[in-house]
């Protein structure tokens, strides 16, 4: 079986390994752990307030404005696949590389940690105008908007920032975080596929320093309730939904058990709001609608999950109190879970081998639960269904959010 190496380094870079020799293909990924809702740090006892979208101006300065010049571009002419993402939380930039690894994967690291700051920048920010005019253009963007108001007390969402706030931010901002954000103890190097352990940690050495800047995020913390019980948008524009998203803390529950708890939620979820469940059935037989249930768990924070449930529909009231009951009753047939317990071993069984699943895998427990640990055939046979309905039952589903959208 493949495994996965994490290392923790003196200057404090977390590196994660998964090699695989059989493989062509070699992906490597710089993370910054730091993304767009980051807004207001204390650096040297000096209060400095981030002006939103700059984590995402940077991500653009960093790839367009580097000493190879357009990173994507030098990348590409190679034959290199390469991006670069910002997100709520973390900044990323990677490469995925069939020939000649070590070589642009050096080149990775300079450009992330060594972006020049000058004249461009003006240039830069234009294609990013575009992009904050053109959100507004995106399907049912006014009524996400809101959903994510409704629940969360803070704005995570908006890393584009706004116009305003776009033409004011400067090079001088732009270096300040880089300098505090991009050190090695706030970075994370993922990779995984065809290298050596050896050569890699060696390169990584080689290149990083041992600088540091003592911060401290300031933002203030997400409520554990959500914000507003309900809220209805007019929009002629798009079609009637209905949306109800349970918020849920679970700061006080352990890793392992909160990462069981994502397994017991998907297959609780799967089995009241599948095509095949009685719910959708009944939808269905009394013409409520004849789309699916949207169904999704929301990871935005370490210590509270979002549940979301979306259907078109007029009929809200029925909905609501529909899926209401099923949380209150909480039924869950112990052969549906024994069934969907078996497709996950087998899923996992079939991909123990698989670098790239484990590499993701380990990932999202590594950045959503704060576990180090790989799981295996022993953790996914100790799912139990009592424990399922236990850790159901524990939970607070009055917490909840009702957003709907119908026209005038």
């Amino acid at each position: 079986m493949i495994k996965v190496t994490k290392k923790h380094l003196k200057n404090g870079l977390t590196v994660i390994m998964v090699p695989d020799r059989r493989r062509k293909f070699t992906y490597a990924e710089i993370m910054i752990k730091n993304g767009g809702a980051t807004r207001n740090v204390l650096v040297a006892d000096k209060n400095y307030l981030i002006k939103p979208g700059t984590f995402h101006l940077l991500e653009h300065n960093i790839i367009e404005n580097s000493k190879k010049g357009n990173m994507d571009a030098y990348f590409s002419k190679n034959y290199v696949y390469s991006n670069g993402t910002t997100g709520s939380f973390e900044t990323s930039f990677y490469i995925d590389v069939v020939k000649d690894f070590y070589k642009y994967f050096e080149e990775l690291i300079y450009m992330v940690n060594n972006p020049l700051f000058n004249e461009n920048l003006v240039k830069i920010k234009k294609p990013i105008y575009e992009e904050i005019n053109r959100k507004n253009d995106i399907h049912n963007y006014k009524y996400y908007e809101l959903i994510n108001k409704c629940v969360y007390s803070n704005d995570y969402l908006n890393t584009l920032g706004s116009k305003e706030d776009l033409e004011n931010i400067t090079n001088e901002d732009l270096k300040f975080v880089h300098d505090v954000f991009f050190q090695p103890n706030n970075q994370v190097i993922m990779i995984n596929g065809n290298f050596s352990k050896k050569k890699v940690l060696e390169i990584i050495n080689n290149l990083y320093s041992n600088r540091i800047i003592k911060y401290k995020v300031l933002d203030p913390k997400e409520k554990t309730k959500v914000i507003k019980k309900s809220a209805n948008l007019i929009e002629n524009k798009n079609r009637e939904l209905f949306t109800i998203v349970f918020k849920i803390p679970t700061k006080k529950i352990s890793k392992i058990d909160k990462i069981k708890l994502n397994y017991y939620l998907n297959i609780f979820l799967n089995y009241n709001f599948d095509d095949e469940s009685k719910n959708f059935h009944e939808v269905v037989a009394k013409n409520y609608s004849y789309t699916s249930f949207e169904k999704s768990i929301d990871r935005l924070l370490k210590n509270i999950v979002t549940l979301k449930i979306t259907m078109q529909t007029t009929y809200f009231k029925e909905i609501k109190e529909m899926i209401l009951k099923t949380f209150k009753e909480l039924k869950l047939a112990k052969e549906y879970f024994e069934l969907r317990k078996k497709d996950i071993l087998v899923d996992y069984i079939c991909q123990e081998n698989d670098a790239k699943y484990l590499f993701n895998t380990y990932l999202d427990r590594y950045l959503n639960f704060n576990y180090n640990k790989q799981l295996d055939e022993e953790f996914i046979n100790n799912l139990n269904y009592e424990e399922c309905l236990d850790l159901l039952r524990e939970i607070d589903f009055s917490n909840y959010s009702v957003i709907t959208q119908n026209k005038m």
